[in-house]
Parts: C-alpha cells; sequence; structure tokens
C-alpha cells in the first residue's frame, strides 16, 4: 500500500513540476494529450529514479547509460557544481542584491503572494503560479486552477 501511495504522489509530483506550457498553435485536446502523456512518462522515470535535484530529462539520460548504442547527452549530465551556479545566476537576475539565496526564493515567494492575494494565499504554489499564468512569455492563467485549488497542509 505504502509503494502505490508513493507512486500516486510521484504521478501528482511530477504532474504539477512538468506542467506543460500550452502550444497556443495546438488545440486544446492535443495540448491536453500532450501534458498527460509528459506527466505519465515523467511519473515513470521519477519512480525509477527519485532524486529530487533531477530533471525529467536528467534522469532519462542516466537511464540511456543502459544502451550501448546512445551518445550521451552532455548537456543532461552536469556536475552539481555547474547546475548550482547556474541556478544562483538566475535567482540573482530575478532578485538582484546581496540577500542569500534562500532569502531571495522567500522574496520571490512573498512576491507571488502579494500578487495572488490572501484569499489565495494559501494555495500550493503550483496553483498559485497557474492562476496567475505568465505574461512574460504570453501565457494565459488556467482558470480551472482557482475551483480546483489546493490548499497547502497546515503543519
Amino acid at each position: 500500500m505504502l509503494i502505490h501511495s508513493f507512486k500516486k504522489r510521484a504521478l501528482q509530483l511530477t504532474q504539477r513540476l512538468d506542467h506543460s506550457v500550452p502550444d497556443p498553435e495546438r488545440s486544446a485536446s492535443i495540448n491536453q494529450k500532450a501534458s498527460a502523456e509528459l506527466a505519465a512518462l515523467s511519473a515513470k522515470l521519477f519512480w525509477h529514479i527519485p532524486d529530487k535535484s533531477l530533471s525529467t530529462f536528467e534522469r532519462l539520460e542516466r537511464l540511456g547509460r543502459a544502451t550501448n548504442e546512445s551518445t550521451p547527452d552532455l548537456a543532461q549530465l552536469q556536475p552539481a557544481t555547474k547546475k548550482l551556479a547556474n541556478l544562483k545566476a538566475r535567482i540573482d537576475e530575478l532578485v538582484p542584491g546581496d540577500a542569500s539565496h534562500e532569502k531571495k526564493l522567500d522574496i520571490l515567494l512573498a512576491q507571488l503572494d502579494q500578487k495572488v492575494g490572501n484569499s489565495q494565499a494559501s494555495f500550493l504554489t503550483t496553483d498559485k503560479l497557474e492562476l496567475l499564468g505568465d505574461p512574460r512569455a504570453r501565457i494565459a492563467p488556467e482558470v480551472k486552477g482557482v475551483k480546483g485549488a489546493r490548499k497547502k497542509n497546515k503543519k
């Protein structure tokens, strides 16, 4: 039963983390089908390679070691030091200043809470992001997230 619960949670997690951006040149049904297939493949990879620090593509690249006929995608095999440097550089772009990187993430989360307002402040971060969309990339908000948004568990 514990394995089934873990598998279900992994599927939910990867569905949220790998939520695909809709392709405006495709129909809603094609976008939904692609999103569902992406979630299923991502969940399977997460189930077998549950390292939270890896992206779906990094998990696939590690699994690719099982075949002798492939060439490694070196972009997916970056050491932690390079991934960390890239992550910190992007955080610094988003929140300039001398605060620690963890504090800068807290600043971004607080800005997100301000944007969604008090009534949605208890929603999961992924639901808040879907409510906003991404005007920078011309991604419309997901209206369905307003009714079905999940709230954070109180600790």
